[in-house]
């Protein structure tokens, strides 16, 4: 473990861009006088249980329209129309080389930087596609919801340091970009084992709050902040539910190391210092029991969706009944949960 130069609490990889996302964005394609006719779905095998359980969580939280599911990569040019949404799981990659310019040694060309953003993505057909075009270049984003990759910016070191096998390879050295191409069906159970928020529960949550919202065809940019809503207010009395990404069971980055490695104990010491940080009610809980949690929700119930997008961050907390976000705050060039997020969140609740 002394190889490893970056602690598990620290980004992984620092990344520098101009561009950069929070969890939810919202677009209204003004050329949409009507409602949508039908949501089309990317499923993988259709017999899986967990695939079945995916179906049934969407089919049962989606009211906006009736919900078709499809298994290949191509969508029936038929479909492809207007009054049609889509959904399924994208990834934006970013490449950036920093160059120096130099009087004495000419150029100078640094190492290339790769930025990889995962999201759900519900799109519609461009007003400007016609089926002679590729439809990849005509995808108009209505809402996307950004996943939070627990792997993110390791390379082969971090990866055999705490011994995480990619999906469907043991091989640490394949191309970046193929590393986590099959992972796109988010109706696969090893989906939720490399998104921190990719779980079941979570995707009821977002189907939730999508439902809500893109009706409203309100604008909503990814970097924007959103002001508390009144129920935060329930936090002064009620418990937050923090899920532990950093070590322990239940899906962890950390999850196969000793409790006696050093690196184990520091994470130790960095949550409990963020758990006394926080004025009110706080539970530190794994992410497979925030998961039943969700999906068995009675009651309103509050817990902290946190998101790392390359260099910056989003700190929310999310109603688990519901799926609405009662508080929201991004953070550029931010890496990681800080003392001063969860005493925000405390004082927002006053």
């Amino acid at each position: 473990m002394k190889n490893i130069l970056i602690k598990i609490i620290l980004p992984f990889l620092i990344l520098v861009s101009n561009v950069t996302f929070a969890q939810f964005e919202f677009n209204n394609p003004s050329w949409y006088k009507g409602s949508y006719n039908k949501l089309f779905v990317r499923v993988g095998n259709l017999d899986d249980s967990y695939t079945k359980e995916i179906m049934k969580i969407i089919q049962d939280n989606w009211v906006v329209c009736p919900v078709n599911f499809y298994t290949t990569n191509d969508i029936e040019p038929s479909n492809l129309v207007d009054g049609n949404l889509f959904l399924n799981v994208e990834r934006y990659s970013m490449d950036r080389q920093n160059v120096r310019q130099s009087e004495n040694f000419g150029t100078t060309y640094g190492a290339v930087v790769s930025n990889d953003y995962y999201y759900l993505n519900f799109w519609v057909t461009d007003q400007k596609y016609n089926s002679k075009k590729d439809i990849n270049d005509y995808k108009f984003s209505v809402c996307r919801s950004e996943l939070y990759l627990k792997t993110i910016g390791m390379g082969p070191e971090e990866l055999k340091a705490f011994q995480i096998t990619l999906p469907n390879t043991n091989m640490l050295t394949e191309p970046r970009k193929e590393r986590f191409l099959k992972n796109y069906d988010f109706s696969n159970s090893e989906f939720e084992q490399f998104y921190c928020n990719g779980m079941s529960g979570n995707i009821k949550n977002i189907i939730q709050y999508v439902n809500r919202h893109i009706v409203s065809k309100k604008e909503k940019k990814l970097l924007e902040s959103l002001n508390p809503n009144a129920e935060i207010s329930k936090l002064k009395n009620d418990t937050l539910y923090f899920p532990n990404y950093w070590y322990g069971p239940g899906g962890t980055m950390l999850e196969k190391l000793p409790p006696n490695e050093k690196m184990y104990k520091l994470n130790i010491k960095y949550i409990d210092g963020l758990i006394k940080s926080y004025p009110h009610k706080i539970k530190l809980i794994t992410r497979p029991e925030l998961n039943d949690m969700i999906l068995n929700a009675k009651t309103d119930f509050y817990y902290l969706n946190y998101i790392q997008s390359s260099a910056d961050k989003i700190m929310s907390v999310v109603n688990g009944l519901t799926g609405e976000i009662i508080y929201s705050e991004v953070t550029k060039l931010s890496y990681r949960p800080k003392d001063k997020d969860f005493e925000a969140i405390g004082k927002a609740a006053k």
